[in-house]
């Protein structure tokens, strides 16, 4: 059962993992690399938005937690090397696109496996069972 406006939708098909980490581990993931990148390596909003594809505007609610705070990746350890790495790489100008999105899949997966996004489908389709789960976990819900 999903929630659809005011309806209620029986039968529909709940968000997948992707889906999910589209909605909340990617604009955290972004949130990350767009903090570590203004406080560490002082770079400006606009050099920061040109590096990941997003207007200047996200960087600057990034930056100000109002935007990409709904899941706090940073405090593992795993993803904040990732981040670290991302970042690393746009500074020394040696991180295609491509490379940097397969960073975000490995993070990604370390917050699926970590079950991270349990709470948010939780709150997405109510009914949902976290126990036992295993939707998330790589062998059901393989990234490319």
């Amino acid at each position: 059962m999903i929630l659809k406006g005011r309806r209620i939708l029986k039968n529909a098909v709940p968000p997948s993992p992707c889906e999910m980490a589209v909605r909340v581990v990617l604009p955290s993931l972004r949130a990350l690399v767009a903090r570590e990148l203004t406080t560490t390596h002082s770079l400006k909003q606009e050099d920061i938005a040109s590096a990941l594809g997003v207007t200047q505007s996200a960087i600057s609610q990034y930056v100000r937690s109002l935007r990409g705070h709904t899941l706090s990746l940073g405090d593992l350890g795993a993803i904040r090397v990732i981040i670290q790495e991302i970042a690393q790489g746009i500074v020394n100008g040696d991180m295609s696109a491509t490379h940097i999105n397969r960073e975000y899949c490995k993070a990604c997966r370390i917050a699926r496996e970590s079950r991270l996004l349990c709470g948010f489908h939780k709150k997405v389709e109510p009914n949902f069972e976290i126990d036992g789960c295993s939707a998330c976990l790589p062998s059901s819900a393989p990234c490319p």
